[in-house]
């Protein structure tokens, strides 16, 4: 059997010419699933933050319409105390969606827990453990914990991630106001 070195030359690039497809396929596959994943966690922080969002949003509305007259008494600071927390838990998401940036500037986040802090009457990071441990003291029949959540426990690493957070939003009361 003779073979022309033109066959040969044929059959070497068709071959590389497969390996050189199947390693751009694996290496789409793998950009593709990263694209994917990548995209799946953008849409859960979306879901998320836009949830605190319109919740805060809600509640801030909720604490406006109780200053009218013929509004009813409720109590919506356990709901003010979870928001602070969940702005803290959600700014990064709450600071660089561009929909808030219009609305409040930078640092959106420190300025809706600005507004919860204010209608809280919160002088200090002290005051809203000291007020939010009072709230779940009422919940505690249900089974929840707040130092569970490392909220409760001084000194965790989340609790002094929040108290920063707070000490931010209450410095920055004297110059937010949303309402």
């Amino acid at each position: 059997m003779k073979f022309s070195i033109l066959s040969i030359i044929s059959a070497t690039a068709f071959i590389a010419l497969g390996i050189a497809l199947y390693a751009e396929h694996a290496r789409n596959a793998e950009r593709e699933s990263t694209i994917r994943a990548k995209h799946r966690e953008e849409l859960e922080n979306l879901r998320n933050g836009l949830t605190v969002f319109y919740s805060i949003e809600h509640l801030l509305q909720n604490y406006h319409d109780l200053k009218q007259p013929k509004s009813i008494q409720r109590d919506l600071d356990f709901s003010a105390l979870v928001h602070v927390v969940n702005s803290s838990d959600f700014a990064e998401f709450l600071d660089r969606d561009p929909d808030l940036y219009a609305e409040y500037g930078e640092n959106a986040s420190l300025k809706l827990a600005t507004a919860l802090l204010t209608e809280l009457k919160c002088k200090s990071a002290d005051d809203f453990f000291a007020r939010f441990r009072q709230k779940m003291k009422g919940l505690e029949k249900y089974g929840l914990d707040m130092e569970g959540e490392g909220i409760g426990i001084n000194n965790s690493a989340r609790r002094n991630q929040l108290t920063d957070f707070i000490q931010l939003a209450l410095e920055k009361q004297k110059e937010t106001t949303i309402f």
